[in-house]
């Protein structure tokens, strides 16, 4: 993608060996001649900012309580005004930038460098969070340990940054802005898509393990639970006790076997170097899983970030944290861990829960209705559910791997244009004209074949 575009006709030797060549027009300046402190105080009346490494300076929403934090002395809070750069001091070298939207008040911690007339500070903040920049930051930056370093403002303003002229300082900034924006706009489309692709899971899981995957007329169960159930007539519902028992084997001979643990990936075996930063000793209370077991982690319900139900593929021991039920004779354990996962998915884990962890009881999980076709039909249904999901996560899979290649070619496309190794300034003029690189690609294609695997995606803040 990059090599559709042209480099500067002409480049000099910067003098700074991480920045290397850059345009003969452009200029190399410490940044106490870019920028001045700003340290202005007594505005209380001015809206709280907020510095984040994933969306830059924003103004905090007090109403959001899961963010509410009580400002005992807006006097001394700082004033930025808008355009100000505003940096977090112990996160700078982490990305913790960016241009104040409005003027407002910034922790006292933080720093406010105003910008000269003749600097555009959004351009600033596409190139303090670079990459390279970083690790310049890093470098200036002092503290006792590396993760607690500080950009104070005496090191800030020593450090050099390139200058280009005002007008190309504002064309780059306009380009990226646009650019970021439809950038944006795709990503939004493709994570809407994976809601979409989760949601049809859902509703896969649940037309398959309550009414199969046979046209039939169904009945409807009166039940002396919370819902109606319906099943196909030939089905019979039993309560959870009746087709599993709640086992606990403490490992009370200290033995370190197999680690396993549940998570969004199912149940996996832990790396047995360091699993959960536990010491051996703490495996007395640990308890044994067989192959076949379901796992039910039943606290914290509300927290999505692991799964609550899994089917153990290995003995192995695991947390006593988590619940083991065990069939009481001969089944499809996969249809019953479909249909286990379907009444968390479906928000009735939750329901039952209580306590400030919303907590269920294993008696709450073995009184919950289980639909119970015959076996034949759960090994056919189970058959259905492996295939169809496998082709929904495989989607969802591959829409996150275009997530990340597009995040990834916008933070290239980044660290090109700010530190002068492409020349953009054709298309910041003419924008209306050459409005992007997206252009042209339809939002519902895949932009990457299947054989591509998905990479994680990690979101951090700091405020």
């Amino acid at each position: 993608m990059l090599g559709i575009l042209n480099s500067y006709y002409k480049y000099k030797d910067s003098g700074i060996p991480w920045l290397g060549n850059i345009p003969t027009h452009w200029e190399v300046r410490r940044n106490r001649k870019i920028f001045t402190q700003r340290n202005q105080t007594g505005f209380p009346d001015l809206p709280i900012l907020e510095v984040s490494l994933k969306t830059g300076v924003r103004v905090r929403d007090l109403n959001n309580l899961k963010r509410k934090q009580v400002m005992s002395d807006r006097e001394k809070y700082k004033r930025a005004v808008k355009g100000d750069i505003t940096y977090n001091m112990m996160r700078m070298w982490q990305g913790a930038v960016g241009v104040a939207p409005v003027d407002g008040l910034i922790s006292p911690a933080y720093i406010v460098a105003s910008p000269l007339p003749e600097v555009d500070s959004r351009y600033y903040s596409y190139l303090f969070r670079t990459d390279v920049y970083k690790n310049e930051i890093n470098k200036y930056s002092r503290g006792i340990v590396s993760d607690r370093n500080r950009l104070y403002w005496d090191e800030f303003k020593q450090m050099p940054s390139p200058f280009p002229p005002k007008d190309e300082q504002k064309n780059i900034a306009d380009f990226l802005d646009s650019y970021s924006r439809k950038v944006e706009r795709l990503i939004l489309n493709k994570r809407k898509l994976i809601e979409l692709l989760n949601e049809q899971k859902i509703v896969v899981i649940n037309q398959a393990v309550t009414k199969g995957i046979d046209t039939v007329q169904f009945i409807k169960t009166e039940s002396n639970f919370p819902w109606k159930v319906e099943i196909p007539p030939h089905w019979d519902l039993l309560r959870g006790k009746q087709i599993f028992q709640y086992k606990k084997e403490i490992n009370n001979g200290y033995k370190r076997d197999n680690v396993l643990s549940l998570t969004l990936r199912g149940v996996v075996n832990n790396n047995m170097e360091n699993p959960e930063g536990l010491t051996p000793q703490d495996y007395s209370t640990y308890q044994f899983f067989n192959k076949g077991d379901l796992v039910f982690k039943l606290i914290d319900l509300e927290n999505r970030q692991t799964s609550r139900v899994g089917l153990v593929h290995e003995n192995g021991i695991m947390s006593p944290a988590y619940i083991r039920l065990i069939p009481k004779s001969s089944m499809n354990i996969r249809f019953f861990y479909y249909q286990y996962f379907d009444l968390y998915l479906r928000g009735i884990f939750n329901q039952l829960g209580a306590g400030v962890r919303s907590m269920l009881n294993p008696s709450d999980l073995l009184d919950l209705p289980l639909a119970v076709p015959p076996l034949s039909e759960q090994d056919r249904i189970t058959d259905f559910l492996d295939n169809a999901l496998y082709d929904l996560e495989r989607a969802v899979k591959q829409t996150q791997r275009e997530i990340n290649l597009v995040e990834e070619y916008l933070q290239s496309l980044i660290n090109e244009v700010v530190l002068g190794r492409i020349d953009i300034r054709h298309l910041a003029v003419e924008m209306n004209k050459h409005t992007s690189l997206l252009e042209g690609i339809d939002e519902s294609e895949s932009l990457v074949g299947d054989e591509h695997l998905d990479i994680g995606e990690e979101d951090y803040e700091d405020s």
